[in-house]
């Protein structure tokens, strides 16, 4: 599932709102496997929020088919989920990255000497 998000990051106010298909089939957490029997499509809504910045909220709804834990029977598993995140442009995080190496550097431990005398 792929959203071009470059015009909500760089347009102030704006906002994005798709139904998007949810593509995954079957949850795996690293010990076991759920297959997913229905899902809804994923409803997203990318607000702008400020210079490079975007809020991404969604919501599905899923069932997975699971064991029962007293009778070990399969049994739907109905879940709604819902999610927020604050997303930065590529552009962003590279420039505060390089903000931050700059920062760091400037912060010379009080033990540094230059290797050269002052003159």
């Amino acid at each position: 599932m792929l959203v071009n998000l470059s015009d909500v990051l760089t347009s102030e106010g704006m906002e994005l709102a798709r139904e998007v298909p949810l593509e995954l089939i079957c949850y795996e957490n690293g010990t076991e496997s759920f297959d997913i029997v229905s899902k809804s499509p994923v409803s997203l809504t990318v607000s702008n929020a400020g210079a490079d910045k975007a809020v991404l909220r969604g919501k599905l709804e899923l069932s997975l088919r699971g064991a029962c834990s007293r009778c070990l029977a399969e049994v739907p598993v109905a879940l709604k989920l819902a999610f927020e995140r604050t997303i930065l442009s590529p552009q962003s995080i590279v420039i505060a990255f390089m903000l931050f190496d700059i920062i760091h550097a400037l912060q010379m431990p009080s033990n540094f000497h230059s290797p050269h005398p002052a003159r």
